[in-house]
């Protein structure tokens, strides 16, 4: 049995009966022991310690009695040292009191002594910093003449130090007047040596004579000497090459610059040592970049020529942020002073986007033969997408995309008349592709129209990349502006093109479109596109569908034995159309379903232009079945609108005798094999038709009641036989 845990008695929380059931467990017990007899043990264990704990409070309790006299005893001692302590604090307290009001008065009396000697010594130096107002007020005017500087700066602090004594008397203002003008005329007498100092560089003299001017109390005269020295100069530079009518604005800037950037290298260090501060240098450039004149808008305005304004503006802009980033000293003040005249243009950037945007333009000649309009159309649509492309990055170049919302504006506006200048060119194609084809049955213009479709396909996928990347440009745009350039907002005046941009952004954060105009234009352009394209790939097919042949065959007296009920030549020729079509199709759609691995790795599948934009529009007659393939797709549209063409032709017939139905049905029946060898089901009109021109004439009126075909081709199909 393993021994008990009596520790547990001790715990706030002790409960027995978990204890007893603890006990008895069997794990807690010998398994050759009896239930009964470890009850036993326990019951036994428990008297023991009973019995040991009671001897335990019997021993401590007799402790206690006989150590409680000794206790009580020392209490009592504790208690009598407390009283005594407690009177003689009481005598001490009224023996302080008692010496307090014993030496009030004299206490008092030492007091006003104390002030009366303050007032006295205040007095006697009052009447000598008097005394020596008056002889340095002397002294003064001969360290004037003799143009002793140090000996000047000397007397003046000492009439400092005199004036802050005697700002009681009655002529205080008329001494600080007079100390003033002493400190304005020492100013006159030491600039003239100052700049001189400032101009060859005397670093030792320089700081000399701008401590003195400190000590004098006009520390500040020393750095607007220094500040305008170097701003005449500066500013006179700038004039100068401005006033250069040879000289481009480009090269204006760079010089200037680069005399900026030289001037904060050279001074940096000297004005920390004259003036014990080289932010000195940075202040005196933002003083002289807001200063200029002719100010940097109207250089610039002056330097725009017809033409392709946005590019000069942005490159004379890349000039400035270079300059920026690229200068050793900077505060945030030196971004604005130095951009901030590029703002009117950037608050009208879609203005100047706008006029850039005119020589990318799409022009389509009406003149144009066919082949020459469908290769303006696929040129013009690269062209467009590397003509925005271009915009958005100097779009961030130039306004760090804080023009965005007045840049997607502008974007989508023109891609979207230049997509409808597309789609307004068609139906000339169209003309065109009509009259290549009646003067050359055989061409296939095939070739021609999914040239265009390329085009549409190029388009889409363009813009959806441009999206992608102008969201990721977006969301990338405060990390890819360098802390310099970030302090500066050209939309800081404008509440209004703030809160445009903010919303943009969170529209692009949530994944809507940028250019919804273009992509509904787009949409329109590729529609449209390829409506032409299924005319032009049906039209040569449908041509075919020629029932003459059959209606001459077909009247009463010939000799039906002769009469062929193999397929006729027109419907052999629409199939052996349908047969080839897919090998025309294919490669405008080989690499449909072509997979690529990426750099990183990643399998991906790439779609031709055609099935890009195919995947955009609806065929008809093709369901919309995403893992039909587009040759597929194509096929079953051209096959349903061939089909529909035949049903149409077929209820056209005015009379069919009994062999002439019989030929008709042989020849619907060969278009059948066709498109099943297609794995195209055949359209449900034609096989309702098919059924009607089978029937019996005797049982046509009763078979035509389960076939669930519309009455009108019913009725067509019985007046066409000629059945009662």
């Amino acid at each position: 049995m393993s021994e008990l845990d009596f520790s547990a008695f001790s715990e706030s929380d002790f409960e027995a009966k978990a204890w007893v059931n603890n006990a008895l467990l069997p794990e807690n017990s010998d398994p050759n022991t009896p239930a009964d007899a470890h009850a036993s043990n326990i019951v036994l264990k428990l008297q023991m310690f009973i019995e040991v704990v009671a001897n335990e409070l019997e021993t401590t309790s007799r402790k206690v009695v006989e150590d409680m006299p000794r206790v009580i005893k020392n209490v009592e001692v504790v208690q009598e040292e407390v009283e005594s302590l407690k009177e003689r604090m009481a005598v001490v307290k009224h023996e302080l009191e008692k010496v307090e009001k014993d030496t009030s008065e004299s206490m008092s009396l030492l007091v006003k002594l104390d002030k009366l000697k303050h007032k006295i010594e205040d007095t006697s130096t009052a009447l000598q910093e008097a005394d020596n107002w008056t002889t340095l007020s002397e002294n003064i005017d001969k360290a004037f003449e003799a143009n002793d500087f140090k000996q000047i700066v000397s007397t003046l602090l000492g009439m400092q130090r005199s004036l802050m004594v005697l700002s009681d008397c009655t002529d205080y203002e008329a001494r600080t007047a007079r100390l003033s003008n002493l400190q304005d005329m020492f100013v006159t007498r030491i600039c003239p040596e100052l700049e001189e100092a400032y101009k060859s560089h005397n670093k030792e003299s320089a700081k000399e004579l701008v401590t003195m001017l400190k000590d004098a109390q006009r520390g500040s005269k020393g750095l607007d000497v220094y500040t305008k020295l170097h701003k005449k100069h500066i500013l006179a530079l700038w004039s100068e090459l401005c006033g250069d009518e040879q000289a481009g604005l480009s090269d204006v800037m760079t010089t200037f610059y680069s005399h900026l950037i030289k001037i904060a290298q050279e001074e940096a260090q000297w004005c920390l040592d004259v003036f014990e501060d080289s932010d000195i240098v940075c202040q005196l450039l933002v003083s002289t970049l807001n200063e200029r004149d002719p100010t940097l808008t109207d250089c610039i305005r002056r330097d725009l020529v017809l033409g392709n304004q946005l590019n000069r503006i942005a490159a004379l802009y890349k000039q400035t942020a270079d300059f920026v980033n690229n200068i050793p000293l900077w505060v945030p003040e030196l971004t604005e002073a130095a951009l901030r005249g590029f703002s009117p243009f950037q608050l009208s950037y879609e203005t100047l986007q706008s006029q850039t945007f005119n020589e990318a333009k799409v022009n389509i000649s009406d003149n144009l033969n066919l082949e020459d309009a469908i290769t303006a159309i696929q040129s013009a649509v690269p062209s467009l997408l590397e003509a925005i492309q271009i915009s958005l990055e100097r779009c961030c170049e130039f306004t760090q995309l804080k023009a965005l919302p007045n840049f997607i504006n502008c974007v989508d506006t023109f891609l979207a008349q230049q997509v409808e200048k597309l789609e307004n060119s068609l139906p000339r194609i169209s003309i065109l592709i009509k009259e290549a084809m009646k003067d050359n049955q055989e061409l296939s213009m095939i070739p021609t129209v999914f040239g265009l479709i390329d085009a549409c396909g190029e388009g889409m996928q363009g813009v959806k990349e441009f999206e992608n990347t102008l969201k990721a440009k977006v969301l990338a745009s405060n990390s890819a502006v360098s802390k310099r350039m970030s302090v500066y907002d050209f939309r800081d005046e404008d509440e209004l093109a703030q809160a445009k941009f903010d919303e943009t952004l969170r529209a692009l954060k949530r994944g809507e479109t940028a250019l919804i105009v273009t992509s509904n234009r787009l949409k329109s352009f590729n529609d449209t596109v390829h409506k032409l394209a299924y005319d032009t790939v049906l039209h040569p097919i449908c041509s075919q569908l020629v029932l003459e042949d059959v209606v001459n065959t077909q009247a009463d007296g010939d000799d039906e034995n002769s009469f062929s009920l193999s397929p006729l030549q027109y419907i052999t020729k629409v199939g052996e159309n349908l047969l080839n079509l897919p090998l025309e199709l294919e490669p405008f759609f080989k690499d449909d379903t072509a997979t690529e691995t990426s750099v990183t790795g990643t399998s991906t599948t790439t779609s031709t232009m055609s099935a890009i934009a195919l995947k955009a529009t609806k065929l008809d007659f093709a369901p919309s079945d995403a893992q039909m393939s587009a040759v597929d797709s194509w096929l079953t549209s051209v096959a349903g609108g061939v089909m529909q063409k035949y049903v149409q032709l077929i209820l056209e017939i005015k009379h069919l005798t009994s062999t002439g139905t019989t030929q008709l049905c042989a020849d619907i029946g060969y278009l059948c094999n066709v498109l099943n060898a297609l794995n195209i089901s055949p359209l449900r009109e034609l096989e309702l038709l098919n059924q009607l021109l089978s029937v019996a004439p005797e049982s046509y009126k009763e078979s035509v009641k389960s076939m669930n075909a519309k009455p009108a081709m019913v009725k067509r199909v019985k007046d066409m036989r000629r059945i009662k």
